[in-house]
């Protein structure tokens, strides 16, 4: 896969598996995402107060016991975006601990998006895939209006 002329890869903040970048200033980066997610959730979340913005690739429960502090510190009025998982036992664990531990959060937050397990999966050549395996921020030019979008990084 080729990469845009126009990207600066300067710009690009990729999260492997297993990290969490949090409170990332929205002016520092064009792209911020992860891929490479099968079983692994992927979390986007946004403040609508403070415009910071938190990436994580969770690849195991246990991830998700801090996960409600870490989006506590981004600031109020959170909007989260949940990506992941087949349909088998483990994804389903990952959701459960995730939502359960979002729960504990004392900051207004909107989940957006679940799209997890079973709603994430698509059936080709006799086999099940991720409909997507990676999902970012896309910063708009030099505004400071963010898309979500499926996301590849060729590194």
């Amino acid at each position: 896969m080729a990469v845009c002329p126009d990207i600066n890869l300067h710009r690009i903040l990729f999260v492997i598996e297993g990290e969490c970048a949090t409170n990332i200033p929205y002016n520092q980066f064009d792209y911020i995402g992860t891929d490479d997610a099968t079983t692994c959730h992927i979390l986007l979340g946004k403040s609508n107060q403070t415009n910071r913005l938190l990436v994580a690739h969770i690849t195991n429960p246990d991830q998700c016991l801090d996960i409600n502090d870490i989006i506590d510190d981004l600031g109020d009025m959170v909007d989260l975006h949940i990506y992941g998982g087949l349909n088998d036992e483990f994804s389903n664990v990952i959701t459960i601990e995730l939502l359960n531990a979002i729960k504990l959060c004392q900051v207004n937050y909107c989940i957006k998006q679940l799209q997890v397990n079973q709603d994430n999966i698509i059936f080709k050549n006799g086999f099940y895939y991720p409909i997507s395996y990676g999902y970012g921020f896309h910063r708009i030019s030099q505004s400071n209006d963010w898309i979500i979008s499926p996301m590849h990084f060729p590194i």
